[in-house]
């Protein structure tokens, strides 16, 4: 790629993130589900499925961040929840890494209009506890968006999505990392089946044929089983499960988040 960016069409039902909430029509993402509530309820409905969605995920640790993957390692259980961040190919140390993602934490919120610099700093985006101005700050970002994108379409002159890229075997998934992550929710949502994306400069595609060389096993942070183990965890799991779990029948027959609603037993 020498150092720049490649540009491609990342497709929506492939896209998960670090805790493996998906993008998906049929997976459940908080933010791609309080957009479309917005486009089905109206905004007070929204707002409030914001609330409830930080009021239920609240992980004491970097392990609990994760929705249904127990095999991270031990020093997660120890961590902050953010440190959910510290995938087995990550470069940083811990306590790097810890710190870049407070600073990108900081500096997201406040130029996005959090009204307290000193809060700013906790309140992360992909899980609670988080003060109200979060909540709203989160809903009023991703309302913007949906409006704008929605009537003008979306305006590559801002940038593309960034994404990284894990490979296993013939098959990838897309991880949304280092801007545009709220564009993406926004777009799958709204039903794009592609993301305008990018692939960053450098080594952002990592086959799990080489997970041998990755930067965390290979410092014994992750084990080679575990690292392979979450591989597939972000390929197979389906994060619908998670919110089948965490809201009743009544609750999410009232949301309507999916294209085409229908019964499943609660995993419980």
């Amino acid at each position: 790629m020498g150092g720049r960016p490649t540009r491609f069409r990342c497709p929506t039902e492939n896209i998960v993130d670090f805790t493996g909430f998906g993008f998906g029509k049929n997976q459940f993402h908080p933010f791609v589900a309080a957009s479309r509530i917005t486009n089905n309820l109206g905004d007070a409905e929204a707002e409030a499925f914001l609330y409830a969605f930080y009021d239920r995920h609240k992980p004491k640790n970097a392990e609990e961040s994760f929705l249904d993957f127990r095999r991270s390692p031990a020093i997660f259980s120890q961590s902050d929840p953010h440190l959910y961040h510290l995938a087995p190919w990550v470069a940083f140390s811990p306590a790097e890494l810890s710190a870049q993602v407070r600073r990108w934490v900081y500096k997201d919120n406040i130029e996005h209009g959090h009204p307290s610099p000193a809060l700013a700093r906790n309140d992360f985006p992909m899980h609670g506890p988080v003060s109200s101005y979060k909540v709203h700050l989160e809903f009023n970002r991703l309302r913007r968006l949906a409006e704008s994108i929605r009537f003008n379409g979306y305006d590559r002159s801002f940038g593309d999505c960034s994404f990284i890229v894990i490979r296993r075997g013939d098959d990838f998934r897309f991880i949304p990392f280092g801007g545009g992550y709220h564009r993406t929710a926004t777009m799958a949502a709204l039903d794009y089946e592609w993301i305008p994306g990018r692939i960053l400069g450098g080594p952002m595609v990592f086959d799990s044929a080489d997970v041998d060389y990755w930067s965390q096993v290979r410092m014994g942070i992750w084990t080679r089983t575990d690292a392979l183990a979450y591989v597939d965890y972000l390929f197979d799991y389906n994060s619908r499960d998670w919110y089948l779990h965490n809201w009743d029948e009544s609750e999410r027959a009232a949301h309507s988040i999916f294209p085409v609603e229908e019964k499943i037993a609660t995993h419980r």
